[in-house]
C-alpha cells in the first residue's frame, strides 16, 4: 500500500514539474528523455542487484536454458539481415539496430533516435526512432495473439522467442 502511494506521488510529482516547467531548460539538455531512461535502467540493476536470492536463482539454473536467449537473439538478428536486403533507404546496420530492439521498444526508439540524429539527421533519426517503436510493438502484439499457436506448434518456449524476451 504504502509503495502503491508512493508511485502515484512521484507520478503527479513528475506531472507538476513537467506540466509547470519548475526545471530549468537546460537541466538535462536535449537528451532529458535518454538520461530519464538511463536512471530506470540503474533503478532495475539495484532492484536486481540487492536481491537476497540472487546468487541462489544463478546456481539453480540449468545452463540448457541459455540456449532459449541465444536462439532469440540468433533468430532475431538472422532474420533481420535477411529482411534488411528488401530495403534501399536504411543501411544494414540500421536495420538491424532497428530489429534488436527485443521488445523494449521505449528504450530502443529513444537510443536509435539520439544516437543517429548527428549521422542521419533530426528527421530520418526521427523516423528510424519510429520505425524501432512501432517494430518492438507490432511484434509484441504478435507474440500476444499467437502465443497459444507458437506453443502448440512449436514449444512452450516459442512465445518468449518471439516477443524477444
Amino acid at each position: 500500500m504504502r509503495s502503491s502511494i508512493f508511485i502515484i506521488l512521484a507520478f503527479v510529482l513528475g506531472c507538476l514539474v513537467g506540466g509547470y516547467e519548475l526545471l530549468p531548460e537546460d537541466f538535462l539538455g536535449d537528451n532529458a528523455t535518454l538520461w530519464v531512461l538511463y536512471a530506470l535502467m540503474l533503478q532495475v540493476g539495484i532492484g536486481i542487484g540487492s536481491d537476497e536470492r540472487l546468487k541462489e536463482i544463478f546456481r539453480s539454473l540449468s545452463p540448457k536454458l541459455l540456449l532459449v536467449p541465444f536462439a532469440t537473439i540468433f533468430g532475431t538478428l538472422l532474420s533481420v539481415l535477411i529482411i534488411s536486403f528488401g530495403f534501399s533507404r536504411w543501411s544494414v546496420a540500421e536495420i538491424l539496430a532497428v530489429g534488436s530492439g527485443f521488445g523494449y521498444y521505449s528504450l530502443s526508439s529513444i537510443l536509435i533516435t539520439s544516437l543517429k540524429e548527428a549521422t542521419i539527421g533530426v528527421q530520418a533519426a526521427a523516423e528510424l526512432g519510429t520505425i524501432a517503436l512501432m517494430a518492438n510493438v507490432f511484434r509484441e502484439l504478435m507474440t500476444l495473439l499467437f502465443a497459444p499457436l507458437m506453443v502448440k506448434w512449436f514449444s512452450p518456449l516459442a512465445p518468449i522467442c518471439a516477443g524477444g524476451a
